[in-house]
């Protein structure tokens, strides 16, 4: 394209959005809202992924070792474990660490310590954390078989149930996010076919007195580009608004519960917003015009 056909597209584009005052304001809440929604949507996934994620990790494997093992013996297990595919790394906690960090977690309840400092009953163990979570009952099946373990757990209920919700929620944050994707596609591209049929006796004009397709549809798609990037940049201003007031008030309920605060994360999904607007506003105006250029 010459750049003196670019220059004229670019102020046709311009000239339009503000003759069509009201149908481009439509135009741009409808990207607005939708992508709103949609980075809304997506961060919410995100932050149910690192979530599960986050519980996953804190899932580990206790093996409890019977009493009277040497320092050899103790090694042989923890070289054992380590042979294993699925067991990533392996701690050991002697009985009087166990009994160290059990009585930090019952701060209230000091006095119960008092008669078994001297006589400590808790056994040595290795903590046992996993590569993939859900081969934890095949790594603990392992784990009981190797001699000098007297007892393994790792709260098979728990973890059962915690694998499924995870799984679940995974699932449906993926589905539904896939959904929202669609329907944002379709909200915004057909709103700006509304935009192109509102204007198609100015495309038939143009198209009889022998303007040429491209030179009748680069105003349109430049037209769909600031629709696009307009709505986008609206849209990502107000998810993170909206993302930090929620974080505010759900830290100031609920400070354990981990959010995801990533910057990367943050640019990543704003530039993605960002493309998606614009490529959709600049594909949306490009196939709306294509049934009027048949004159």
């Amino acid at each position: 394209m010459k750049m003196h056909s670019l220059r004229y597209a670019l102020k046709q584009a311009l000239k339009n959005i503000k003759r069509n005052g009201l149908m481009s304001l439509i135009s741009v809440s409808t990207v607005t809202i939708t992508l709103s929604i949609l980075g809304i949507l997506i961060l919410l996934v995100s932050n149910l992924n690192f979530f599960a994620t986050n519980l996953e990790q804190k899932l580990e494997i206790s093996a409890f070792l019977a009493e009277g093992l040497s320092q050899s013996q103790q090694n042989q297990i923890e070289d054992q474990l380590l042979a294993f595919d699925n067991i990533q790394e392996v701690t050991f906690v002697s009985k009087e660490e166990a009994l160290k960090n059990l009585e930090e977690s019952m701060v209230d309840k000091k006095d119960l310590f008092d008669t078994i400092r001297e006589d400590n009953p808790l056994p040595d163990s290795f903590e046992v954390h996993v590569n993939e979570v859900e081969g934890i009952p095949a790594t603990a099946n392992y784990i009981k078989d190797i001699e000098g373990v007297q007892e393994v757990y790792y709260g098979q209920d728990i973890v059962e149930q915690l694998l499924t919700l995870t799984k679940t929620l995974r699932k449906a944050g993926t589905v539904f996010m896939g959904l929202l994707l669609l329907a944002t596609m379709f909200l915004i591209s057909n709103t700006i076919k509304l935009t192109v049929f509102a204007r198609r006796k100015e495309i038939e004009i143009m198209k009889l007195v022998g303007a040429t397709n491209w030179f009748i549809r680069w105003p349109f798609m430049l037209e769909g580009i600031f629709i696009g990037s307009f709505g986008s940049l609206i849209s990502i201003f107000i998810i993170f608004q909206i993302y930090r007031l929620i974080l505010v008030k759900i830290y100031q309920s609920i400070p354990f519960i981990p959010f995801l605060t990533n910057n990367h994360l943050m640019l990543t999904i704003s530039i993605s917003i960002f493309f998606f607007g614009l490529t959709i506003g600049t594909l949306g105006s490009g196939f709306s015009l294509r049934k009027f250029l048949d004159v």
